[in-house]
């Protein structure tokens, strides 16, 4: 091999040199760089799908957590019962709420269980008088209580004006299931 390159000329030998550089270049960016290249590229692509699974994971882990606490609310509404248990348990949410509100009951009557569609339901009329903050306070307490209360009646007329200001009287039913029928229970086996 030193025979050959001292035959060669300078000039050939540069040429040679160069051939053999460029040679080199391509073989590493071939043979190391696009491969190396391309693996990160497919790893970033996988990266994305499984992020993308990730969030459809974490969604129906949310939707299948809500259907869960749905269910056991459900369940908590059979386990009490119907009749004077139920009906006192009303009572002593609805004069909860009020007492947090800073609301005056000043008339509260039970009405008789019924029967409404799939339902049991019992309900109580009542009448409160309150300020405006405390009439809102009430009406938010009622709608977040788990107790799942509705409010079928709903009429507000101004009360004689006392020494804390103007105040509102708000007449109302509230009501509270008391058991779904079995068809209306929303069911935990349909995951999405």
């Amino acid at each position: 091999m030193n025979e050959f390159w001292k035959e060669r000329s300078p000039r050939e030998r540069l040429i040679f040199c160069v051939c053999a550089a460029v040679a080199a270049v391509f073989l590493v960016t071939q043979g190391v760089l696009r491969p190396y290249n391309d693996l990160l590229e497919s790893r970033q692509s996988q990266i994305a799908a499984k992020e993308l699974r990730l969030a459809r994971a974490k969604r129906w882990a949310a939707a299948n957590g809500a259907r869960s606490k749905r269910d056991e609310a459900f369940a908590r509404l059979r386990a009490d019962g119907d009749g004077p248990a139920a009906m006192s348990r009303l009572l002593a949410n609805v004069e909860a709420v009020a007492r947090t509100s800073a609301v005056r009951i000043t008339n509260l009557q039970p009405l008789p269980i019924r029967d409404s569609g799939a339902r049991r339901e019992c309900a109580v009329d009542l009448q409160v008088e309150a300020s405006l903050e405390g009439l809102t306070r009430f009406l938010y307490g009622l709608q977040t209580s788990p107790s799942f209360l509705s409010v079928p009646r709903f009429s507000l007329t101004s009360a004689p004006a006392a020494a804390g200001g103007p105040r509102l009287r708000l007449s109302m039913t509230v009501a509270r299931a008391l058991s779904p029928a079995a068809a209306a229970l929303p069911s935990s086996e349909n995951a999405p």
